[in-house]
């Protein structure tokens, strides 16, 4: 009898064995699938917000953003040293929040701007803030020093190896996936922002240039 019941016992915990393992795998089976669906819901998934306007503006090749950088500059600034001594002789304005943006915890680059870029950029403040009913977009790099650029391209292997337009202080880059002080994604601020951004366009006082992996806009002053 104990042989017979051991023959018995045998297929009877591999059935259990097998049927637990199905069901494990089918949990993560159904834990998968749900992520996949909210994920493509509606907009792009990243990070912690989704993207759900569709931008419908176009791309200024980048070098005419550097292009311009040349004309008003000549050569790109190689330090924050170097920044703050132009800075002394009013060749780049510090920015700082004013209406319509907030100016992010820059790590890899310098609060500063040539003037001409700072006009524009206060410019895009004012009327995005009466275009979005008091909004702010959230400016997330602001002159990229040659030293700056080099740091973020060790660490970051999108960002460009050469110069940047960023480097000749006349561009900057505004988020489009968080606006106001609590860094949210807003469907309607991005649509407003946007918008002011082409009219600047049409206006030929801009060029733009969407960063999807950065999920920002780069904007350079014409």
């Amino acid at each position: 009898m104990g042989f017979k019941f051991k023959r018995k016992g045998l297929p009877c915990l591999f059935s259990i064995l097998v049927l637990a393992g199905l069901a494990v795998g089918f949990t993560y089976a159904i834990k998968a699938f749900r992520g996949n669906a909210s994920s493509s819901a509606s907009g792009k998934k990243r990070n912690n917000y989704t993207i759900t306007y569709k931008s419908v503006i176009k791309n200024n090749p980048y070098r005419l953003h550097v292009a311009e950088g040349k004309k008003r500059v000549t050569t790109p600034y190689k330090n924050s040293s170097e920044l703050r001594k132009a800075s002394h002789k009013s060749k780049v304005k510090r920015i700082s929040n004013s209406t319509g943006f907030i100016v992010d915890n820059l790590s890899h680059s310098e609060p500063y701007l040539h003037p001409d870029a700072a006009k524009i950029l206060f410019e895009i403040g004012k009327r995005f803030a009466e275009k979005s009913d008091g909004h702010k977009f959230i400016i997330t790099s602001l002159t990229r020093t040659i030293e700056n650029q080099t740091k973020l391209t060790k660490l970051n292997p999108n960002a460009s190896p050469n110069t940047s337009s960023h480097s000749y202080a006349v561009s900057f880059d505004l988020a489009y996936s968080k606006f106001n002080r609590n860094r949210e994604y807003n469907h309607n601020a991005h649509k407003a922002l946007e918008e002011t951004l082409i009219q600047l366009q049409k206006e030929k006082r801009i060029y733009v240039l969407r960063e999807k992996q950065s999920a920002c806009y780069h904007v350079t002053v014409r």
